[in-house]
């Protein structure tokens, strides 16, 4: 059990300190890069998915100047009531501009969870970018999945490598919630404002997360109503 709770922070750690670890050039076509993350709490869809505990992010990269590119990422996990501990999201993805400005980028790919293989997804993902505006539409599927997760929203970029990233998202997990009325819908909302400041290259985030799940249905949902409650996540980036 144990190295599977320090294996995302050596995947973190080794990412960030050997010097054989650089965004390679494999040939004018292809290049791999290698991106370690770590955060105060993971939050997925307005869900908090380590138990409030800060988490680590190893993803590795291989893109092709046609547009392709596949990749894997290493992630804590830890909600309370599964035996996984991490999780790992392989992915394939194609990358269309129209403009510098206007684009489309569109993915699948399979999240597994060692050790709780019934909480594996699947998920078919496409973004439409145009001017700093973007709607981003993902579809999840798996034995105890089938959820439907849409955001609007828009960065802004201010001088100086500052950004203010703003997003609403209308979702539904696939099951019927019933809040502590008696009253029952399907989707909930989530929000989301994310300030951040590249430095030295760096990216520092401060990200405000929010849901109007109520705590019945976030019950439902994550079996704890505490999961789905407003919160200020911390995180850093780096790219090599």
């Amino acid at each position: 059990m144990m190295s599977k709770k320090i294996l995302p922070f050596v995947v973190l750690s080794c990412v960030l300190n050997s010097t054989l670890v650089q965004a390679v050039e494999i040939n004018k076509d292809l290049n791999l890069n290698f991106t370690a993350t770590a955060m105060s709490e993971y939050r997925r869809s307005g869900f908090d998915l380590s138990d409030g505990k800060p988490v680590v992010q190893g993803l590795v990269s291989l893109a092709h100047k046609s547009g392709w590119d596949i990749s894997a990422q290493i992630s804590n996990y830890d909600v309370t009531v599964t035996p996984a501990k991490y999780e790992i999201a392989y992915t394939v993805g194609y990358f269309h501009p129209f403009t510098e400005k206007v684009y489309v980028y569109s993915s699948i790919g399979q999240t597994v969870l060692p050790n709780w293989a019934d909480g594996n997804v699947t998920e078919w993902f496409i973004s439409a970018n145009a001017y700093g505006a973007f709607f981003n539409y993902y579809y999840d599927w798996g034995k105890h999945s089938d959820a439907q997760y849409r955001y609007i929203g828009y960065k802004y970029n201010f001088p100086k490598n500052v950004w203010l990233d703003m997003r609403y998202g209308y979702n539904d997990v696939g099951v019927q919630l019933t809040n502590e009325d008696g009253d029952i819908r399907h989707n909930y909302s989530t929000r989301k404002v994310e300030l951040g400041k590249k430095y030295n290259g760096i990216d520092y985030t401060l990200t405000y997360v929010d849901t109007d799940l109520t705590n019945s249905e976030c019950t439902q949902i994550m079996a704890f109503g505490d999961k789905c409650s407003a919160t200020v996540v911390f995180g850093i980036k780096k790219t090599f």
